[in-house]
């Protein structure tokens, strides 16, 4: 627990889980409720939503470059900000216009969607100017558990103040995320990059989100097709349960991290199993809130840990973190929509099909999710807080062996990321721009760009203050 209180005191931390909090506690509010409230069609409100979605994903990986430049980028995040808050008016305006109330709730499907999407593949460059794995994987957990706080406090308000403060909720996120991409991204080490990616192989890690995004669509057409709604207050009853049960569970997670014990894996596969095991056996409307509970609490215990697991292998992948999270979002995207379709199809079945597709999914998700969920085996808030072993140097170093070291203490303590080591370690050993651009094959003016960066970051300005400063690096004692 103390580590995590460190972690909290990191930069961007605060500002990062400000803004996820604010993220989800909308997706909750626009998304969620409303939809099932509505008198339009349900299979066709689902499909509209997560169709809009899917599409919106695609279009940002295809653009992704050109979002990614800083000023696409401010234009990019106000214009999703705007479109949400439209989005949200639509969809409350819903509540107080009956006569036309499909055309609202479609419209703000439709805007909610979009905004959803892209805000989505935003934060991931978000994640990668946080400043360690733990620090992603707890501003994720903490964001999520707040943002049904958030929720439940907006929700109790009278319908046109809740409505309004929802409507804030995205231009809120937005304003935080901007705070957060103010900085430069971190570099992680190369030990930590190697634990990494040996912890969240893409393609597994893929597998597992479209698997996992299917069955809540798929309970929610089966308990929609008896014709049973949730009312507004019940909701509340059932966020209320779903912020219990996640609590709960993260801090049993917590408290196994020292015997190297993890039960979250276990515990999300229970709760989806149990939601679609509940409405099949005990299909009765006095079990609708329980299904709700149980059905909410393993979606959104997986929304989190895949979430962090993108934002990881964001950190370390080579590519646009925009794409890695448009990319995972996506397959999400798709996991919903094959959940809708298949939970319509399944509802139109005569007895017993419908009790043989339900328990081939529970089947499914139990193996399939053991097999390809990240770190089924190991306790994912204990990622990325491993020691790394001491280096041992040798008892005799070469000159340019003693500058290197000295240059990389250096880069830990004044924040360098490795090109700027490099380019550092170059410097100090006599390197011209001209020279240290040819060897490590840049042009001379990104070579430039770097010594800027390295002069400032140590507050030097000539040559000779900066291997003053290098000198005066103090080495780390090695435990004998």
């Amino acid at each position: 627990m103390n580590t995590i209180l460190k972690v909290a005191k990191e930069r961007n931390f605060l500002s990062f889980f400000a803004g996820m909090m604010f993220f989800h506690a909308w997706i909750h509010a626009t998304v969620t409720a409303p939809i099932y409230a509505t008198e339009a069609n349900t299979f066709f409100v689902f499909s509209l939503s997560n169709g809009t979605l899917l599409i919106s994903l695609f279009a940002i990986i295809l653009f992704s470059a050109w979002v990614s430049s800083r000023t696409n980028h401010r234009v990019f995040s106000y214009a999703l900000a705007l479109m949400g808050i439209l989005g949200t008016l639509l969809m409350g305006f819903e509540n107080y216009v009956t006569q036309v109330s499909n055309v609202p709730v479609i419209l703000g499907t439709i805007a909610t969607a979009c905004s959803t999407g892209g805000l989505l593949a935003m934060w991931g460059e978000g994640y990668v100017r946080l400043v360690s794995p733990r620090a992603q994987i707890v501003a994720t957990f903490s964001a999520i558990i707040g943002s049904f706080f958030l929720y439940l406090f907006v929700n109790s308000l009278p319908d046109a103040i809740s409505i309004v403060l929802t409507a804030l909720f995205p231009a809120v996120s937005v304003l935080c995320l901007r705070h957060v991409l103010r900085s430069e991204r971190i570099e992680f080490m190369p030990e930590q990059e190697q634990s990494i990616r040996s912890y969240n192989p893409p393609r597994k890690l893929l597998i597992y989100i479209i698997v996992f995004s299917v069955p809540i669509n798929f309970l929610n057409m089966q308990i929609s097709s008896t014709g049973a709604v949730v009312s507004s207050s019940m909701w509340s009853l059932v966020y209320s349960c779903v912020l219990l049960i996640i609590g709960m569970s993260i801090f049993v997670e917590i408290v196994l991290e020292k015997r190297k014990t993890a039960v979250l894996s276990v515990i999300t596969v229970l709760l989806t199993t149990g939601s679609l095991l509940l409405y099949l056996f005990a299909s009765s409307s006095s079990n609708l809130t329980l299904m709700h509970i149980l059905m909410y609490s393993g979606y959104y215990l997986f929304v989190a840990t895949f979430y962090s697991f993108l934002g990881m292998v964001a950190s370390v992948s080579k590519r646009n973190p925009f794409q890695t999270f448009a990319i995972g979002n996506l397959v999400n995207a798709f996991g919903l929509i094959l959940g809708t379709f298949l939970g319509f199809v399944v509802g139109g079945l005569v007895p017993p099909w419908p009790i043989i597709a339900t328990i081939t999914i529970v089947y499914a998700l139990f193996f399939i999710g053991f097999i390809f969920m990240p770190q089924a085996k190991r306790n994912i808030f204990a990622i990325g807080n491993e020691s790394i072993a001491p280096i041992k140097l040798p008892a005799y170093q070469s000159i340019a062996e003693s500058v290197q070291n000295q240059c990389h203490n250096a880069a830990k303590s004044f924040g360098l990321s490795k090109r700027e080591e490099e380019i550092l370690s170059l410097l100090i050993r006599g390197r011209n721009i001209q020279t240290i651009a040819d060897e490590i094959i840049l042009s001379q003016n990104t070579v430039k760009t770097h010594v800027n960066h390295i002069y400032q970051k140590l507050d030097v300005h000539t040559r000779e203050e900066l291997i003053i400063t290098i000198e005066r690096v103090e080495i780390p004692q090695i435990a004998q």
